[in-house]
């Protein structure tokens, strides 16, 4: 319901409230957010959604397909093996590990007749996750044994592990940002609650820009993770980075507002 005092458009007071009804419905988010690069490998895998989520077929046909898995799991197989880079990959690179975050969640209306002619909705974001999933389809190492090395994977499994951590930093910021609703005026229930919808998206795609732009400037080709550890053959780098980069991104974070 509108809170005491609440005033539309024309200064009316929620002392002419037509009656204690509260008119309440949710509508989903879409569920694909960005992806970590604009290269598309050829693929003949078919896509699905299950909850939300994205993913790659990886299992046979007549079977349950297999989730993608986390960075914890990630091994070579789920690789495809090149022998050449692709278009537009950095020299330097060997291999490359793709992902594309998603969410899961609800636009969730409260909205009343403050007088004949003024409607008041409160939005909000309810049951909201970010979720940074791998990309099969367009990861990819070099075919070549001395390339796959066990350091490398471990490198690559970073660069996953990161955009994982960010959604959940996303994940619980977002949720904290919308425990206040926010208030949407109008001459219609349609007005009312477009209002409010236009207010809680534009500030939920910030917040969710502003998370991925942290992942690509840290973990993206080239950026801040990569320059660290030479694309992960500088030891001493990468060491550094397999201690501390939970802090390392977590002083791009704070920097969110």
């Amino acid at each position: 319901s509108g809170p005491s005092g609440a005033s539309g458009p024309s200064g009316a007071s929620s002392e002419c409230t037509t009656g204690p009804v509260s008119l309440y419905h949710d509508e989903e988010l879409g569920p694909i957010l960005l992806e970590s690069s604009e290269t598309n490998l050829a693929t003949s895998s078919e896509s699905v959604t299950v909850q939300g989520v994205w993913f790659t077929v990886l299992a046979a046909e007549g079977e349950e397909p297999a989730a993608p898995p986390v960075s914890s799991d990630l091994d070579w197989s789920h690789y495809k093996k090149l022998t050449t880079r692709p278009p537009g990959s950095i020299e330097a690179q060997v291999a490359f590990t793709a992902w594309r975050h998603f969410r899961d969640g609800q636009l969730s209306f409260d909205t009343q007749e403050l007088c004949e002619g003024i409607w008041i909705s409160q939005a909000s974001i309810v049951n909201y996750k970010m979720t940074a999933v791998f990309d099969e389809a367009n990861s990819w190492v070099l075919d070549d044994s001395e390339v796959q090395t066990a350091n490398l994977l471990k490198h690559e499994k970073l660069h996953l592990a990161i955009a994982e951590y960010v959604a959940e930093k996303a994940t619980q910021r977002i949720h904290d940002e919308f425990v206040v609703p926010i208030f949407g005026f109008g001459g219609t229930r349609i007005d009312a609650e477009g209002s409010a919808r236009t207010a809680v998206l534009t500030r939920l795609d910030d917040l969710e820009t502003k998370y991925f732009n942290v992942v690509k400037e840290i973990s993206a080709a080239g950026g801040g993770y990569d320059v660290g550890t030479d694309f992960g053959s500088d030891a001493t780098g990468q060491d550094d980075w397999d201690t501390n980069w939970k802090a390392k991104v977590d002083t791009r974070l704070v920097r969110i507002e």
